[in-house]
Parts: structure tokens; C-alpha cells; sequence
């Protein structure tokens, strides 16, 4: 999905580029503060967090808050209040955000020396109502705004900004565009805050996007893109590139999809915005999916919803769980599918439905014991929505009973399956030994994918859920309902090669070798993996001839050279190095994997490749390992004619070795 762009306007827009947090916590670490000073170095000190952790910008504007209530001082109070409320924003916690902003905004209103104050708070509450889909309170607010601001040409382009962001949501595009193309005029009469103009240009983009206008919105974006860069505005960088990625993936340009978010990606990395790579990686998986890279489409949807569990962010675990959901879907794991299906639709009833109703009842609630006058229309809008909730519930109603049916049947179906290959394994496995040795994989599994069977009905409630909260369309829905019904059937690096590696002991998998290069393959994985080695402060070299062609599985070959080069990576210590280099030996490629990292004891490197080696262990930065990946690249490379091995002395770092035939085998 596009970005859309919110410019919230905060009381100390100077201070963020003035000092940095390490200096302003330096002041504040001074015991000698007065009161007043104190609450002054922890009102920048919160306008400074909100971006790259939350938390502690909600701890700072608390003890703003504190301090300043206790010397009876408003303007400290007020910031305070805004303070948490940008913060709760930011946690995509949006009622609590506007029950803070209004706090602060009574403040405001209740004294002549803190009007300054108001358009910013009543944007902000307009941006969290938005956010909730309560858009006629986000546009009241932002029209309240306007009439106050017209004397100050950059809070009110912004503010003609985000009405456009607005009337974008209501699908009135033509209304949308002629805001924003009023606020881009009135931008270019200043200079002082060039960032606007950017902002309001990927928003032009967007709008023509939706109006299917691709040229014209290419254009946005790339002006965008331009002035981003001119600045030295990552963040804006970012949202172009995001936004020329989505383009590229609309019109199916997947190369330029890819270049597009792997460079949004890079950004977001550099800028300590851990939400935005979540997100990125979201769209990565995507583009993999919709190419037929499933493995890597995983590896990207894993990483998105590792993240979003870290930060507590809950949409982005909710899209994350559906992406891997489609993504297991289409390598055929059923059982796995129907389990992110699951955790997707638990955390889009979380977002979408109780909690959020409840929420906004309670602040209107307590709003209104604030602002008598407002009662009346409250109380209509609440009734409204109950009204709204009951006709939705009684259309939901109606397509649950059809799921009940099909997935029902489904579900029969997948149990008959299952059965069938008990007893098809059963029957091929006669000799003792083969049979321990089978039951043995199957209590691996079990023992890691120890979950009931997962019904996939609720897969079919979260996308009514979606409709019910207007973010699909009926359009949408006619084109969602038929996929799903196709595709019914789909999380860490484990579980891919676990479930890979169990497919071609039970089932058998198909090689599907063709002329490949190898350099790309590898450089790939290079760009992938070198944030985890920067993190590490690890120097990742990459040594390769200028071309590597092979005959080999692609998808296989990607595979055994992410987990070694992602292995090198985590038992490498602070500051190593990993090497990586190909050379030719007659008629094979050999990659070699070089890292200075803890190295292997001789008793676990013997059987560092065998099934029913329980030789597991963390990395140099506490990473889990399993020691399945090391066991799948084994059966990949020698599927693939290869062979692979293994150098290491302990503490003195190892060194992984695999061939690849460069040619067809000769019949």
C-alpha cells in the first residue's frame, strides 16, 4: 500500500535538528537544573524519542507533566499533554493519543498566550481520528485548524495537506487533488521548511496512482525522490522510494519493484526506523511471492513479523501473519498456512473490532464530561455506530455460514490427506531400522509444529473484517473471495528448513535445474544479509569473477548459500570478518565461505551434517540456532551433483565449501 503522509506539527521543530539526544540527556543528567530548565530540556528531549522509541517519549512527556503540575505551570502541562499524545501515535495507540491531545488542547483554549498551540493540537487529533477511520471528526478538526492559520503559510499548506490526505481516504480523488495541489502552491511561496513541498508531491503521487494515472504519478514520486535527496531528507527518501516501489509492483516492473524497496529498506536501516524496515521487508516478501521466490518471500514476511512482535506493533504482525499465511499457501503447507490464517485473523479482530470500539466509546465518553456542549453529538455518533456495528455483524453473518461449508469440507479433505500419507509411509517404510528412523522425523517435527489443526474459517472473518471496516471495497472483494478459495491449503529460518527438508524425506522433491548465474545469487544474499553484519560491526567481503554460470536449482542453490553465509554471520564475534570467494575447479564452481568466528569442537563437526544430530547453539550475539539448515544444504547441494565440507579449528574460525556442476549432466 501507498504511503500516505501526516505532517504533524509539534511545538519544537528546531530543537530536533539542534541537539542531538545524547546532548540533550547530558544536560539533563545535571543536578544543579532548576525546575523550569529541567522541564524545558525534557520537552525536546520527548520531541526528540517519538520517532526512534516511543516509550521513552511517552516517559518524558509523563515527567513533564509531573513537573510541571507540581509548580502550577500550563505551558509545561499543555507540552506534556502533547507530548504523550505524539507518542501514543506513534504506538498506534490513537485514542489514547487524542484523549492527551485534548487534554492539552483545553489548556490551550483556556488562556490567549497558548493559542500558537491550537492548530497544532486540533491537526493532531485530526490525524488520530483519521487513523481510526472516524473521518468527518478528522476533517472537522483540520477545517478548525485551517481558519486559524491562514497567516502562516507552512501550517497551512500543511494543513490543506492533510485535508487532501482526507477526502484520499474517502476515495474522492478529484477533491484530493485539488487540496493538495492548493497546498503545494502556497508551499512554494516559502523556503524555510522545504520538507513540506516533498511531502505534499509524494501525496500528489499517491492520488494519481489511484486514479490509475501511472505516468503522471511516476513523475510525483520521482520529483519527490530529487528534492529528497537535494535536502538530505532520508525519511522523505524513503516514502518516494516506497511509493515508486508500490508503482513498479502495480504495474508488475518487478526488477524495478525490487531496486525500488531494497533501497527503502537500506534507508530505514540507516535511520533507525525499525517499523518502516518492518515494512519494507513486508513489501519485499510481497514482490518475492508474486515472482514465484517463496523461500524468499518467507525469509522477508518472518523478518517483518519478528519486528513487529519486537516494537509491539500490531498491524504489522497482522499483515506479516497474512503474508506468510499466502506464502505457505503456495509451497503447499497446508497445516502452516492455516496457523498464520489463524494468528492474522486473532490480530485483525484485535485492531478492528472490540478494543477499538470500546476505546473510542470511552474517550468520547470522557470527552464529553469535559465539553458539555459536545454531548449531543456524541451520543448521535455513538448510536450511529452501534446501529452500523448490527448491520455489518448481520452481513457477516451470512458469508460465516458459507465458510462453515466449504472450509468444513476442506478441513475433511486435508484429514483424508494426511491419513493417506501415514499410511502410505507406513507401508513403504518395511525394514525396522527405516521405520525408527521415520519416527524419529516425525517427533522432530511434531515436537517443534505442536499445534492443533487449525481451522481456516477464521481467515474467512478477517477479510469481512476488512470490508465491514471499509478498507476493501466490493471490488476488492470480488477479487480477494476468489483467491482465497484457490489458495486455501499455507516462519522462522527453522521452520522453512525443517518443513523443506521433512518434504523431500517423505515426498520427494523435484530438482528443477536450469542455466543459472551464481554472482547474482550471492550478491543477493550479500545485500540481505549485510545489515545483520554492520550490526555486528562485521566486515562482509565479497571476491567473485565477473560471471559464475552453472546448472543447478536456483531456489536450492539461493538456499544453502543464505544459511551458510547467515551462520558465518552469527558465530562470527564483534568486529570478525566474512569472507566469501568462488573459484573454478574443472568441472565445477566452488563457493567458499570464510569466517574468523568461534570455530567448531572436532566431536560436533564430524556430525555437524547428520539427521539426528541434537548439536545446537547460539551465536556470538545469543542468535538461536538449530543445526537443521547445515543438514538441508547437505541435501540440496548433492541433489544438485555437488558435495559440500567443512574446515574449523576451534576459536580459530570455519570455513564452508560447496561445489556446483557448471554444465547439464551428460546422458
Amino acid at each position: 500500500m501507498l504511503r500516505l503522509l501526516l505532517l504533524i506539527l509539534v511545538f519544537a521543530p528546531t530543537i530536533l535538528c539542534a541537539q542531538t539526544i545524547d546532548s540533550l540527556r547530558q544536560v539533563a543528567a545535571q543536578s544543579d537544573l532548576s525546575t523550569e530548565k529541567r522541564i524545558a530540556v525534557y520537552v525536546d528531549l520527548g520531541f526528540a524519542y517519538w520517532q526512534v522509541d516511543a516509550d521513552s517519549a511517552l516517559w518524558y512527556g509523563e515527567e513533564v507533566l509531573k513537573l510541571a503540575t507540581d509548580i502550577e505551570q500550563q505551558k509545561g502541562q499543555m507540552e506534556g499533554h502533547n507530548i504523550k499524545g505524539i507518542a501514543y501515535w506513534a504506538k498506534g495507540n490513537y485514542p489514547e493519543a487524542i484523549d492527551a491531545y485534548r487534554k492539552g488542547l483545553a489548556i490551550a483554549q483556556s488562556d490567549t498566550a497558548f493559542a500558537y498551540a491550537i492548530p497544532s493540537l486540533l491537526t493532531n487529533i485530526g490525524i488520530c481520528f483519521k487513523e481510526i477511520g472516524s473521518y468527518d471528526k478528522a476533517l472537522d478538526n483540520y477545517l478548525n485548524a485551517l481558519s486559524l492559520v491562514k497567516n502562516n503559510p507552512v501550517t497551512y499548506a500543511s494543513t490543506l495537506n492533510n485535508i487532501g490526505l482526507i477526502y484520499q481516504e474517502l476515495h474522492q480523488y478529484d477533491k484530493a487533488l485539488s487540496y493538495h495541489q492548493q497546498a503545494l502552491a502556497v508551499a512554494d511561496t516559502f523556503t524555510r521548511y522545504p520538507r513540506v513541498k516533498v511531502s505534499i508531491r509524494n501525496n500528489i503521487g499517491n492520488v494519481h496512482f489511484h486514479q490509475k494515472a501511472w505516468t503522471k504519478a511516476e513523475a510525483s514520486f520521482l520529483q519527490a525522490l530529487e528534492e529528497a535527496r537535494e535536502l538530505g531528507a532520508k525519511g522523505a527518501e524513503a516514502d518516494a522510494l516506497n511509493n515508486l516501489g508500490v508503482l513498479a509492483q502495480e504495474r508488475q516492473q518487478w526488477t524495478k519493484a525490487r531496486e525500488y524497496t531494497l533501497a527503502s529498506l537500506r534507508l530505514a536501516e540507516e535511520t533507525g526506523q525499525q517499523v518502516e524496515v518492518g515494512e519494507a521487508l513486508l513489501r519485499l516478501a510481497k514482490i518475492e511471492r508474486e515472482t514465484d521466490k517463496l523461500w524468499n518471500a518467507r525469509y522477508f514476511a518472518d523478518s517483518a513479523l519478528s519486528i513487529g512482535k519486537r516494537h509491539d506493533q500490531l498491524s504489522l504482525q497482522r499483515n506479516a501473519n497474512q503474508e506468510l499465511a499466502q506464502v505457505y499457501e503456495g509451497l503447499r503447507y497446508g497445516m502452516k498456512a492455516l496457523e498464520y490464517y489463524k494468528a492474522f485473523d486473532q490480530l485483525s479482530d484485535s485492531l478492528l473490532s472490540e478494543k477499538k470500539t470500546q476505546q473510542i466509546q470511552e474517550i468520547e465518553a470522557a470527552y464529553a464530561l469535559r465539553n458539555i456542549e459536545a454531548e449531543n453529538e456524541q451520543l448521535a455518533e455513538l448510536a450511529a455506530l452501534r446501529e452500523a456495528q448490527v448491520e455489518r455483524e448481520k452481513r457477516r453473518s451470512g458469508w460465516l455460514a458459507i465458510g462453515v461449508v466449504v472450509l468444513a469440507g476442506l478441513a475433511i479433505a486435508t484429514i483424508i490427506l494426511l491419513l493417506m500419507v501415514r499410511k502410505s509411509l507406513a507401508q513403504q517404510r518395511k525394514q525396522k531400522a527405516e521405520l525408527e528412523e521415520l519416527n524419529a522425523i516425525k517427533d522432530q517435527m511434531f515436537s517443534i509444529v505442536s499445534h492443533d489443526f487449525k481451522s481456516p474459517l477464521n481467515s474467512l472473518r478477517s477479510i469481512l473484517n476488512l470490508v465491514e471496516e471499509g478498507e476493501l471495497t466490493d471490488d476488492d472483494l470480488k477479487r480477494v473471495i476468489p483467491a482465497l478459495q484457490k489458495e486455501l491449503g499455507h516462519s522462522s529460518q527453522l521452520l522453512e528448513n525443517l518443513l523443506f527438508w521433512a518434504k523431500t524425506q517423505m515426498k520427494g522433491i523435484k530438482v528443477h535445474a536450469n542455466e543459472i548465474d551464481l554472482r547474482p545469487l550471492i550478491r543477493f544474499d550479500e545485500d540481505l544479509l549485510l545489515p545483520m553484519a554492520e550490526k555486528k560491526e562485521i566486515e562482509l567481503k565479497v571476491d567473485l569473477p565477473e560471471s559464475l554460470p552453472a546448472y543447478a536449482d536456483e531456489d536450492m542453490i539461493q538456499l544453502v548459500i543464505r544459511n551458510i553465509m547467515s551462520n558465518a554471520i552469527k558465530f562470527t564475534p564483534q568486529g570478525g570478518t566474512v569472507k566469501v570467494n568462488a573459484f573454478t575447479e574443472e568441472e565445477h564452481w566452488c563457493i567458499q565461505v570464510k569466517d574468523t568466528g568461534v570455530g567448531i569442537p572436532p566431536e560436533k563437526k564430524a556430525r555437524l551434517f547428520e539427521m539426528n544430530n541434537n548439536y545446537k547453539t547460539r551465536g556470538t550475539d545469543n542468535e538461536k540456532g538449530s543445526g537443521l539448515g547445515l543438514k538441508l544444504c547437505k541435501e540440496f547441494i548433492e541433489k544438485n551433483r555437488g558435495w559440500i565440507w567443512v574446515s574449523s579449528e576451534e576459536g580459530e574460525g570455519t570455513t564452508f565449501s560447496f561445489t556446483v556442476p557448471k554444465r547439464p549432466p551428460l546422458d
